[in-house]
């Protein structure tokens, strides 16, 4: 791979990286993940894969398995059981992950989303004991039951986790990490 193309390749990886911690953080401050990222984290993993000799076949799949996630979220959505956010940011992120590894992504993730839920819902039963929670805008004050979660914080911190295993990056890069 030519100079060039590593350096390429490496901003592209910063953009998918920098853009899911910027839809987690908007998502923990506003409970809105903003639809441009979603676009670009889906959009980076074309050039991404196609520098690391991903074939079109292979990138078909991983865009099918995020077509596929999206679908599912929609019908969540729909139920009221998921955010149009997090629906749309896990599609983006799933075209990263891909098959091998989706499962292993979405054991992660709702590990994780529990694990958020349980400190959302302390939160706000001690809004009033901690002044500093007030500040968070949505944390709720009343029943519990309607408490929104940001989800997305989840769904982002569970692709970054999984940012190594992804086929979008050079065996190379991850031999140079120190674990």
């Amino acid at each position: 791979m030519s100079a060039l193309a590593v350096v390429v390749h490496a901003i592209v990886i910063a953009v998918y990286a920098l853009t899911v911690a910027w839809a987690v953080v908007t998502d923990i401050r506003r409970l809105i993940i903003p639809n441009a990222a979603c676009v670009a984290i889906a959009a980076a993993f074309l050039p991404a894969a196609l520098l690391n000799g991903l074939d079109a076949a292979a990138i078909a799949w991983h865009y099918g398995i995020a077509a596929a996630l999206l679908l599912a979220g929609m019908a969540a959505f729909v139920r009221r059981l998921a955010g149009g956010g997090d629906v749309k940011l896990l599609a983006a992120v799933a075209a990263w992950i891909g098959h091998d590894d989706i499962l292993v992504f979405l054991v992660l993730m709702a590990l994780l989303g529990g694990a958020l839920a349980v400190l959302v819902l302390i939160a706000a039963r001690l809004k009033r004991t901690l002044p500093a929670l007030g500040r968070i805008v949505w944390l709720g004050d009343g029943a519990l039951r309607g408490q929104p979660i940001p989800y997305g914080a989840a769904v982002g911190v569970a692709a970054i986790l999984m940012l190594p295993r992804s086929p979008a990056l050079p065996p190379s890069w991850l031999a140079a990490l120190p674990w």
